[in-house]
């Protein structure tokens, strides 16, 4: 969506040598809201930045850079860069600097064009070209020689985050299991996420994840498996179980279910044949005194 290209006058003539024309994807609400995104780390300042391969330069907004310790802040230096926006509009540029941008657990050395756009920082062309070798976005990661670069969807409502095993279990044949798991990039989700188990599960292993909603912000996640298969079944850290997407509707109490009943009820219970039997059993009786008197 955003892509080089030169700005012409009345008279046909070039004015800017290098223009970047820049976007953004999706604007909802009144809310930036879509995208893929990776928060990094500007010299101890949290940046988020869009990703987006079709602006040719990477560039932080002007008020961000303002936030930026003193002793921390880079000096700027002059550019001849154009920056346009989405409609053609100019922007004003204050500059640029190189810097060392932390992502995952790796820093990058990149080229950084301050200006005023709003509202997130953007990663362009010029880093993925330089440091990632593939994006691979069912994973919502980036590859690059130093690590994997962990990414989110931008909106609670778009993130769709992996659930993964934690630690190496064995689950028992023919059995059901809490097990222990990671959600990796859940803090963008609501704090209700419904869990999908993933078809390979079950076509690799004979294993699915059950169905159901989890507290996405809980420190410790765990999920329950279901092994169809007569082996029991290895899993080790990080194999992906499913997936867990934003859940906004939670079932009322009156139509939720439970396996559990008190001591009381249980106890009073007991003696009492339930009403939906008591026919089937009167019936029955009968028959068997039928049988009985004609032997």
């Amino acid at each position: 969506m955003d892509k080089e290209r030169p700005s012409e006058t009345k008279n046909g003539s070039d004015i800017y040598e290098n223009c970047i024309r820049l976007g953004h994807i999706g604007k909802k609400t009144g809310k930036w809201d879509n995208g893929l995104f990776v928060k990094g780390d500007l010299y101890g300042l949290p940046i988020h930045f869009l990703i987006d391969s079709g602006s040719t330069s990477t560039i932080l907004p002007y008020d961000k850079y303002l936030m930026m310790a003193d002793n921390k802040k880079p000096p700027l230096e002059q550019t001849h860069l154009k920056l346009l926006d989405v409609n053609g509009n100019e922007l004003r540029v204050h500059g640029c600097f190189s810097m060392l941008l932390a992502l995952g657990s790796s820093a990058y050395r990149t080229t950084v064009v301050v200006c005023d756009i709003e509202p997130y920082a953007i990663l362009g062309q010029d880093f993925l070209v330089q440091h990632v070798s593939k994006i691979d976005i069912k994973r919502l990661l980036l590859f690059t020689d130093y690590g994997d670069i962990q990414c989110y969807t931008g909106g609670e409502a778009n993130m769709v985050c992996r659930v993964v095993v934690r630690e190496t279990i064995t689950v028992p044949p023919q059995s059901r299991m809490c097990i222990p798991v990671l959600i990796p990039g859940s803090e963008h989700l609501t704090d209700n996420g419904i869990i999908e188990t993933s078809p390979k599960l079950w076509q690799d292993k004979k294993i699915v994840l059950t169905r159901g909603i989890i507290h996405s912000k809980a420190e410790n996640q765990a999920v329950q498996i279901l092994n169809f298969g007569s082996k029991p079944v290895v899993l080790y850290p990080n194999t992906k179980l499913g997936t867990c997407e934003s859940c906004y509707h939670t079932p009322e109490p009156e139509l939720s279910r439970c396996n559990a009943v008190s001591s009381e009820e249980s106890e009073a219970a007991t003696d009492k044949l339930p009403e939906h039997l008591q026919d089937l059993w009167e019936r029955s009786l009968s028959t068997l005194k039928m049988k009985k008197e004609e032997g």
